[in-house]
């Protein structure tokens, strides 16, 4: 199976090779269900499309909630490889998460569990210092 995930990090290429070539071995095993090396590989492909298709890219700054489990961490490999930053959280981050999504000038939401991808309004990305003038 060739490699369908794009970057423009070799490191990130290796990593994705070696987890790809791993094809049919398990990678993860969550509530006793296994997710191969393979399968994880895909469903970052998958990912890719997705977050790419809504807008996001090279530098943009995302947030994402999600289990510890094969949805979260395909996510995390397809925004790594895009060289997106990665701001996770976990359920118990509550009220803070919009101050905290604020003062990390995040952009995008993404929702590991559900899919869905949601750019956050300018008014809600927090201006750093050295940006005003």
């Amino acid at each position: 199976m060739p490699l369908a995930l794009k970057t423009p990090a070799p490191q990130v290429a290796a990593l994705l090779a070696r987890i790809e070539a791993r094809g049919a071995a398990p990678a993860l095993v969550e509530a006793g269900a296994v997710t191969t090396a393979g399968e994880l590989v895909t469903r970052a492909d998958d990912w890719q499309k997705r977050v790419t298709g809504a807008g996001i890219g090279t530098g943009s700054v995302c947030s994402f909630e999600g289990d510890y489990g094969a949805d979260t961490v395909s996510l995390m490999l397809a925004l790594m490889a895009m060289g997106a930053i990665q701001v996770p959280f976990s359920a118990g981050a509550g009220v803070q998460r919009d101050e905290l999504e604020r003062e990390a000038r995040v952009e995008w939401r993404v929702d590991a569990r559900s899919g869905a991808v949601e750019r956050r309004s300018a008014a809600d990305v927090a201006q750093h210092a050295l940006d005003r003038k």
